[in-house]
């Protein structure tokens, strides 16, 4: 049973719940989150981090008004109603002293032989292994950390290489470590971000007045 934290209606007032997977919870959601959020005083948001596959199952389910994913291309959700607001990609983050720190692009085989650090019980570690097991390796996990800012710090200081988003990899470089980044020539490297409800019209109005805020962000950046 959900916690209402009103019941007051409208798009100014209200409460939602949010679902979502990693990328968005520390990339795209709290700018946005914020400036809504600060537009209307009266709404409250419970959001809660989940991995994928849960957040699909909880939009479905109604336990979560709204989903909001970081997914390979393409996606099809069934039957759930969707937006793609924003786009991404995977790189491989590697420290600044390191062999393949010169490099623009590379294959994702060509890490296959390298330690990686990687990014404990989330969907994007499932995703990363899967492509390994695909060219028929297993990869070398030095340490798994639980954010990726401590995955970032762990590879700036030389135990290993990593696959992360690249708005999150240049944000840390942006910070101050040293970290370079290479492309990652493989399709699979190109992701979405979606947003994704069961149906828009059944939606609070102040739901759906986020989803329009969270699909409009890219246009305004």
């Amino acid at each position: 049973m959900r916690d209402d934290f009103g019941s007051l209606s409208g798009d100014d007032f209200g409460h939602f719940r949010i679902f979502a997977n990693t990328t968005p919870i520390t990339e795209s959601l709290p700018s946005v989150l914020a400036k809504y959020l600060q537009e209307r005083p009266g709404v409250t948001v419970d959001i809660q981090e989940r991995n994928t596959s849960e957040v699909i199952k909880s939009v479905a389910e109604s336990n979560a008004d709204i989903g909001v994913l970081s997914v390979p291309k393409p996606f099809n959700p069934g039957y759930l109603q969707n937006r793609c607001y924003d786009s991404d990609r995977l790189v491989l983050v590697v420290p600044t002293s390191h062999a393949m720190a010169s490099r623009r692009t590379a294959e994702f085989g060509e890490t296959l032989e390298l330690p990686h650090v990687g990014f404990r019980d989330s969907t994007l570690q499932e995703y990363i292994v899967s492509q390994a097991a695909a060219l028929n390796h297993r990869l070398t996990m030095r340490v798994l950390m639980n954010s990726y800012e401590t995955m970032c710090g762990m590879i700036e200081s030389g135990i290993g290489v990593g696959v992360l988003p690249e708005s999150c990899a240049q944000r840390y470089i942006k910070g101050g470590m040293r970290l370079k980044t290479v492309v990652l020539a493989d399709a699979w490297t190109l992701r979405e971000r979606h947003v994704i409800y069961r149906d828009v019209d059944a939606l609070p109005a102040c739901a759906r007045a986020f989803v329009e805020a969270l699909a409009s962000s890219r246009r305004s950046r």
